[in-house]
């Protein structure tokens, strides 16, 4: 009943059914290390996807360039890249989430010859969800910076032949960045299990 009234409690509510304590905090333990590890991997990948995008951007910032003389305005630019890089991202996680079934589904049987249980091969929605918003999340927040400051440049830059990829940090663009940084973290503490934690 404790546990149902006040679920979102730092305190823990054993009772004499969950008597081997050092079994499940090794459990606890082991979920905060893959909390940490799931953290880690998602700001490395964040880097590896702002650098990306931004060899990505350089390479069309001549399209940038035509399309912006030819009447396009900046949102609509935005837009088009934006939507661009979701369709690869989308891709890509359909690939590996895939991939990942396919691996799972011929490494089960071989698993369960060694372990002293039985895994069951099943889909799960949820946590394939939870890893698609925390994508589309990544992407979206490594990636803006790059195509907002790739869509300031000039189509004059057309006829110098060379294409400078520049950073320039006004204020509307930092509340969009701060913005959706906060969303990612906000999503992170909300699908998160050990708040006592974090």
């Amino acid at each position: 009943h404790m546990k149902e009234k006040f679920p979102h409690a730092s305190w823990i509510v054993r009772d004499y059914k969950e008597g081997n304590t050092t079994f499940v905090n090794s459990i606890e333990r082991l979920e905060f290390f893959l909390m940490l590890a799931g953290i880690s991997n998602l700001l490395i990948c964040g880097v590896g996807i702002a650098a990306a995008a931004k060899f990505f951007m350089e390479k069309k910032l001549p399209n940038v360039a035509i399309l912006k003389s030819c009447g396009a305005t900046k949102k609509s630019v935005i837009a088009t890249y934006m939507k661009l890089i979701g369709m690869i991202s989308f891709d890509a996680f359909l690939t590996a989430s895939v991939l990942s079934a396919l691996i799972t589904y011929f490494v089960l049987p071989i698993l369960n010859g060694y372990l002293p249980f039985i895994i069951d091969f099943s889909f799960y929605w949820q946590p394939l969800l939870k890893s698609m918003i925390f994508v589309f999340l990544t992407v979206i927040t490594f990636t803006l910076p790059v195509i907002l400051n790739a869509v300031e440049i000039s189509p004059a830059t057309l006829f110098r032949g060379v294409y400078f990829f520049e950073f320039n940090h006004t204020r509307a663009k930092t509340i969009i960045y701060l913005i959706s940084l906060l969303l990612l973290s906000g999503i992170l503490l909300f699908y998160s299990d050990n708040m006592k934690f974090l």
